[in-house]
């Protein structure tokens, strides 16, 4: 069952869900159920695939099923968005997941993979359905998507943090793409000194980051295409509601609520 709202509720009755991958393969599915809201469902698994700005009005069209004791999958970028559903759906198994993969949605509602494989690590943040990571990546895997769960999945949604925060704020400020940003070198320490806040911040916030962490996510961006931006510089460039407050602001948020300075993300 897909849920959606207005046009998109639409264009998913008359044509289903459509996905163009990188390597031009496309994916036409066969028709869908569409509906909104959700009715009829017991113990779902609902997953939440919008972004940040409109999780709050998601979290109102799925209240329905609080009852039912759904299993709730967030996909967001940033890190609060599992604990914004957990309030919201006191009684869910919560499990977040960090996303790899870039993807865009067209006019014509189609959704197109633009680049880096396509991968989902997901595990518990709330509830106490342990086997739950487990059970709905192996659903994943069968359905063709790259998916695994993780013991530690707070660690993978700050290694992701640490590259969209970062990247996302420089390349938007700086209104480069990556490959602009790997040419100039005062944008590559700029980069770096966002960075270096993150991973301090993840340790006050108590999630030990690896000591790689940061190496790490400098070598998968190296591996990006040079055209790449990220969704939330994308949005920003375009006028649209984005991710700017879960990633930017989100280090803000945080590091006051910790008392640290953040000045590189502060100026920026």
């Amino acid at each position: 069952h897909v849920v959606a709202r207005g046009r998109r509720l639409a264009q998913i009755e008359a044509e289903g869900l459509r996905v163009t991958m990188g390597d031009g393969a496309v994916l036409n599915t066969r028709p869908v159920a569409a509906q909104s809201p959700p009715t009829g469902l017991s113990r779902p698994l609902i997953v939440l695939g919008m972004k940040t700005p409109d999780l709050p009005a998601a979290l109102d069209l799925v209240a329905a099923c609080r009852s039912h004791a759904p299993i709730v999958l967030t996909v967001q970028n940033g890190v609060e968005a599992p604990a914004q559903v957990a309030a919201a759906l006191p009684d869910a198994t919560v499990l977040a997941s960090r996303v790899h993969g870039f993807f865009e949605m067209g006019d014509d509602g189609a959704i197109r993979h633009r680049g880096v494989p396509p991968s989902l690590v997901l595990g518990l943040t709330a509830g106490e359905d342990h086997a739950a990571p487990a059970r709905i990546a192996a659903m994943l895997r069968a359905a063709g998507t790259h998916a695994e769960a993780s013991d530690n999945i707070l660690e993978e949604l700050w290694a992701k943090f640490l590259l969209a925060a970062p990247l996302g704020t420089v390349g938007a400020a700086l209104e480069t793409d990556v490959g602009g940003l790997r040419a100039d070198p005062a944008a590559v320490a700029l980069l770096h000194q966002a960075m270096d806040e993150v991973v301090r911040l993840s340790r006050v916030c108590g999630v030990a980051l690896p000591a790689s962490a940061k190496a790490d996510t400098l070598a998968f961006i190296a591996s990006f295409p040079p055209s790449a931006t990220t969704s939330m510089q994308r949005d920003l460039a375009a006028d649209r509601s984005g991710e700017f407050d879960a990633l930017t602001g989100a280090v803000l948020r945080l590091a006051r609520s910790k008392s640290i300075a953040v000045p590189v993300h502060e100026r920026l």
